[in-house]
């Protein structure tokens, strides 16, 4: 992660790695999640790098901020590969930050 936060490009031997990884956390938990609130709601990012790293700037990274991130994160801008691969580093570094299983009490939905 710390290399893609200072503009360098990974090798295609580590985004294999990092999509290896985050295909292993992803296929272990289903794709419908309850998120805590507060959040920041991010689409549409487009492979637009910069605008990326600037609403990370303004809201501060994950874990410390929540995020949903609603896709689209490739196809216009010139760096679809750096942000996809932010988005998975990110879930690689904190899968733990994720919401709550189901069955485990939460604040926000009571009973399960």
């Amino acid at each position: 992660m710390a290399k893609l936060l200072r503009n360098e490009v990974l090798t295609e031997a580590e985004v294999e790695d990092l999509c290896g990884r985050a295909t292993e956390i992803l296929q272990r938990e289903g794709n419908v999640k309850d998120v805590p609130a507060p959040c920041t709601v991010i689409g549409d990012i487009h492979g637009q790098w910069h605008d990326f790293i600037e609403i990370l700037k303004i809201g501060g990274p994950p874990p410390d901020t929540n995020f949903v991130f609603m896709g689209d994160f490739v196809d216009r801008g010139y760096h679809s590969v750096e942000c996809v691969s932010l988005v998975l580093a990110f879930k690689v570094r904190s899968p733990a930050s994720s919401p709550p299983a189901p069955n485990r009490p939460s604040p926000a939905r009571p009973g399960r």
